[in-house]
């Protein structure tokens, strides 16, 4: 990119490459890159090696990754969510419920999830809340009443 079309590779250019990489079962590749490149990497990056370790069954890189990622963002509700499920999947029950304790320890919330429903005339946004499980549910009502009719 540099040498070929005299372009210097932006932060988010290496953010898209550290995340194909682990996307490719390149996890390995991934963290070269963010080691050599001239930024300091940010919890999104990391974020993506995790996840793809989780997805590939990485699990030693993904709880090292997971493990800085909270030391570097105490509060990153996604890097405590990607460990419990490590540690889950793992079978290491008791990891997985320490993690769930430092979580309401330090008071760090899962974020809320959200979708969008399209179908050719109305587009929708749902929040998800995991103490109100039945919003979803009237609201999906109510959109699907309003495409039909």
């Amino acid at each position: 990119m540099k040498w070929e079309y005299h372009i210097e590779p932006e932060i988010e250019y290496y953010s898209c490459m550290v995340n194909l990489f682990a996307r490719a079962d390149c996890q390995e590749e991934a963290v070269n890159l963010i080691e050599e490149m001239p930024f300091q990497a940010d919890s999104s990056m990391w974020s993506s090696i995790v996840g793809g370790c989780t997805v590939h069954g990485d699990k030693n890189l993904g709880k090292k990754v997971a493990k800085q990622i909270i030391e570097f963002d105490p509060m990153n509700s996604g890097a405590y969510v990607q460990l419990l499920n490590i540690f889950a999947t793992s079978g290491e029950w008791e990891r997985s419920l320490s993690v769930r304790k430092a979580m309401r320890d330090k008071q760090v919330q899962k974020n809320l999830g959200c979708s969008w429903f399209h179908n050719g005339k109305l587009s929708t946004v749902r929040e998800m809340e995991s103490t109100t499980r039945y919003r979803f549910s009237f609201s999906f009502s109510i959109t699907f009443f309003l495409t039909v009719f």
